[in-house]
Order: structure tokens, then C-alpha cells, then sequence
């Protein structure tokens, strides 16, 4: 990852200017952004509560590939998942990515982990996973993304940053201008050293705590 991009990212985690309330849309643009524009995640279910180790995440078009990436502030990075499409978010830390092509039901979810562990999904209808009407080896996919992870030290931060390189393809992601889609990105932040605690947070507002809800996702738009 670019040295200069990441000190970017640092300095913004570093002033800590954490926006009231998480924007609803998100305009995406071609390279990787000189100034980026920034998603701070939060716990809109717990008052829009900001977390003490805080993410940014930002979008952007590299050829036919869309790249998410994600700085995360992390005291204890760690991980038992391994592999393929393990059940990462219950395994230790971890960076989540969800889209739906605009116009359908169907979404992707696409998971990394500190060590390079993946998730892959590919799942029908939001509601109908919330119920429990699939099986969990059912929705897995190959969407043929590259992934990359590394930690970062600098201005008093500590922790690991993501990026998921995704063919358009893998994901459905319209190749013209405007609304694209709708996305959240999203951390599950384990503290192995406290006995396994959990703290979750997301750049979209959620009013209750579930990811899986399309309906309260950003839109994505090309310009």
C-alpha cells in the first residue's frame, strides 16, 4: 500500500474530527483519491456512540477493480480464522464489505481478516438471512477479489488497515455513472487480552445492531 496514502489515513485518524452523523450517500471517483474522502465508523444503535479505537474507510474505482479500504486503531490485532470462508466474525478481528447492485435484492458481503483469512458471500434476500432461512455454506461465491493488510504506528495510533480489491464483475458494480448501489462497511474489533470482548461498529447509521440491512446502507453514485 502507498506510503503516502496511509500517512494520509494516520493523520486523519490522528484529528480525530469525527463527523456528527454518517453521511447517507458516498460519491466514488477513479484512483486512489489525492484527498480521500473519509466514512468514520460508529454505534448509531448506542446513541451514535463513537468508539475509542476509531476507523476510517474510504471507496475507489482502479480500472474495472473497486478497492475498499479501511484504517482501523486496534490495541491487540489478532485472529484465529484461517483460510477460506471461515466464520471470521466470530474468530477475531476482522473488516466487512457489503453491496447490492442497485435494483436487486441480492447482496455480496466480502470479509478480511489481519492474516489474510476470507469470507465470500452471496445472499438472496436480507430478511429471509435474518430469519435463518439459509444455510450458511450455501451463500458461499467466488468474487475473485485480492486482498492486502498491514499495521501502522504513527502520531500516537496504533493498529492494522484492510483494502479488498474487487472486480466489478465479482460484485455486479454497474459500469456507468450514477447511483450504483447501496454499501456499508463494517469491524467486528476483538480484544483477546480482556477474555474475547467484542466491540462492532460501522460507517453506516444502523438504529438497531444488524449489518445485514440494505435499507440503511449508503448509496453508492459515480459521478
Amino acid at each position: 500500500m502507498d506510503k503516502i496514502f496511509l500517512d494520509k489515513c494516520i493523520a486523519e485518524l490522528a484529528a480525530g474530527k469525527v463527523p456528527v452523523k454518517a453521511p447517507s450517500s458516498f460519491k466514488i471517483s477513479p484512483g486512489v483519491p489525492e484527498k480521500p474522502s473519509f466514512l468514520w465508523f460508529r454505534r448509531n444503535w448506542t446513541k451514535n456512540y463513537v468508539p475509542v479505537q476509531k476507523t476510517i474507510a474510504t471507496l475507489w474505482l482502479e480500472g474495472k477493480f473497486l478497492n475498499v479500504f479501511a484504517m482501523m486503531e486496534d490495541s491487540d490485532v489478532f485472529t484465529y480464522a484461517k483460510g477460506r470462508n471461515d466464520q471470521t466474525w466470530l474468530k477475531g478481528d476482522v473488516l466487512e464489505f457489503f453491496f447490492q447492485p442497485a435494483g436487486t435484492q441480492n447482496y455480496y458481503e466480502l470479509h478480511v481478516a489481519p492474516n489474510l483469512a476470507t469470507l465470500e458471500l452471496s445472499i438472496p434476500n436480507a430478511k429471509k438471512l435474518v430469519g435463518e432461512k439459509y444455510d450458511f455454506k450455501s451463500l458461499f461465491y467466488k468474487s475473485d477479489m485480492k486482498c492486502e493488510t498491514g499495521t501502522f504506528k504513527g502520531k500516537g495510533k496504533t493498529g492494522w488497515w484492510g483494502l479488498m480489491k474487487i472486480p466489478a464483475g465479482g460484485i455486479e458494480l454497474p459500469g456507468k455513472s450514477g447511483r450504483l448501489g447501496r454499501f456499508a462497511v463494517c469491524r467486528y474489533n476483538y480484544n483477546k487480552d480482556g477474555g474475547i470482548i467484542l466491540q462492532e461498529s460501522a460507517s453506516a447509521a444502523f438504529p438497531k445492531f444488524r449489518f445485514h440491512d440494505p435499507d440503511n446502507w449508503h448509496e453508492l453514485i459515480l459521478p
